[in-house]
């Protein structure tokens, strides 16, 4: 959940614990408070680090997209603000998770999926809830998933999903720890079921794969009204206009389209051009 003065997550620690996490930047230091009902202890500390490291991505080397950056006018204001690295769950199957629920509708549809979710299964700290662990979830039916989750046709992609993690059939964290080539991060979230080519793109953007565009209706509109007056252009002709930024085609084509989220926040000029 976003703050004004910081992001503020609820999360489930490894031994089971609930804890909510306030993270704040002050200079170029990220701070991070844990509120809980029990004391933290030193190696539940040192967990915490290492997830809110791997949500803000603080290890990923950027280098290659700020060359980008420093070589085209267009794109200097990647560099300017720092963009780049997307914000992430603290679980890559939180992530997949979530990325199957914005499949085929709004966004204000998919926060209520995820909300039901998590206030259905999740651990409850406070008035906020964590999020379910794939245990929590492979033990319901797809009914409950339809009925009370109401996820559609979505359901029975979520019950597998959870079922195969939590089985042991998919070792999902995988592509978090480094153990995984570029090939086997696509291999692994191309063979979920529900995982088509914008969630696929999405996925492999969460975990450092840069070259696959993850088209869905609104980036495609947003790209018409830019480069086209709003007329509808084929996906083909969009990655054309990016793919020479080879191997981070994807992400500068994320990172232009939301540039106008930043400009919220950051002074730039807007006339960048090339």
């Amino acid at each position: 959940m976003p703050r004004r003065d910081g992001l503020s997550v609820a999360i489930r620690m490894s031994t089971g614990k609930p804890v909510v996490l306030l993270c704040t930047q002050t200079g170029r230091r990220l701070q991070i408070k844990a509120e809980g009902t029990d004391a933290v202890t030193e190696g539940e500390r040192e967990e915490i680090r290492g997830m809110v490291a791997a949500m803000f991505r603080t290890d990923e080397n950027l280098d290659g997209l700020y060359a980008w950056a420093r070589r085209k006018k267009r794109l200097s204001w990647i560099l300017a603000v720092g963009a780049g690295r997307i914000l992430r769950a603290p679980t890559a199957f939180e992530d997949t998770v979530k990325m199957i629920c914005t499949t085929n509708c709004s966004w204000s549809l998919t926060t209520l999926m995820v909300g039901r979710l998590t206030n259905s299964l999740g651990t409850a700290i406070g008035d906020r809830h964590t999020f379910p662990s794939a245990a929590d979830m492979a033990n319901q039916t797809e009914r409950f998933y339809r009925r009370e989750i109401k996820a559609g046709y979505r359901s029975p992609y979520l019950l597998e999903l959870a079922r195969r993690v939590a089985y042991g059939d998919l070792h999902i964290e995988r592509v978090r720890n480094g153990e995984l080539a570029e090939q086997e991060k696509i291999d692994l979230f191309a063979n979920i079921m529900g995982v088509g080519p914008y969630a696929l793109g999405n996925l492999l953007r969460l975990h450092s794969v840069y070259d696959r565009y993850a088209h869905d209706s609104w980036i495609t509109a947003e790209y018409a009204k830019r480069y086209h007056d709003g007329r509808k252009v084929s996906e083909r002709t969009i990655e054309r206009r990016y793919e020479a930024f080879s191997p981070y085609q994807g992400l500068i084509y994320w990172l232009d389209m939301t540039k106008p989220w930043y400009r919220k926040k950051h002074d730039f000029d807007s006339d960048f051009t090339s």
